[in-house]
């Protein structure tokens, strides 16, 4: 682990998904605090990113609205740095709510239910924690809070 800048690795990340949210026509909206300094593996930090942002494309991709749209926060304090994901999607169901964490849960039709787990063990790796939350234009917020 070494410190990084996750506010570069956040904004690197967007052309890779660029491409398919233009074919999707979802919009993605950025708030994120600069310079913000953690120490973490570069590649598991991207790798934790790029599935929470591959799981609202695919959320958002299952539905018929006319606005989509995914927005990342990221903010740092003296206490914790919290990374957001949220899409106005539609959302995780309840009974998988609790669980969407565990190994081989989920709700998706395709995949083996690893993506959520993998997320979650990251976190643990790094000394973090990974909730879900409303997000408050309906859909998902998944949010990560390292110490």
């Amino acid at each position: 682990m070494t410190t990084i800048d996750a506010s570069e690795v956040l904004l690197n990340l967007v052309p890779i998904i660029e491409v398919e949210l233009k074919a999707k026509k979802i919009q993605l909206n950025l708030n994120i605090d600069k310079h913000i300094e953690l120490k973490l593996n570069r590649t598991e930090f991207q790798q934790l990113i790029l599935n929470i942002l591959n799981n609202a494309i695919e959320a958002l991709s299952t539905i018929d609205q006319e606005i989509k749209t995914i927005t990342i926060e990221a903010k740092q304090t003296d206490e914790y740095t919290e990374i957001s994901v949220s899409d106005n999607g539609p959302g995780i169901s309840a009974p998988i709510r609790n669980g969407v964490f565990e190994l081989l849960t989920g709700d998706k039709k395709a995949g083996m239910g690893l993506g959520l787990w993998l997320c979650s063990h990251i976190m643990q790796r790094h000394g973090g924690k990974i909730c879900v939350e409303e997000s408050a234009g309906g859909g998902a917020k998944l949010v990560m809070r390292f110490a």
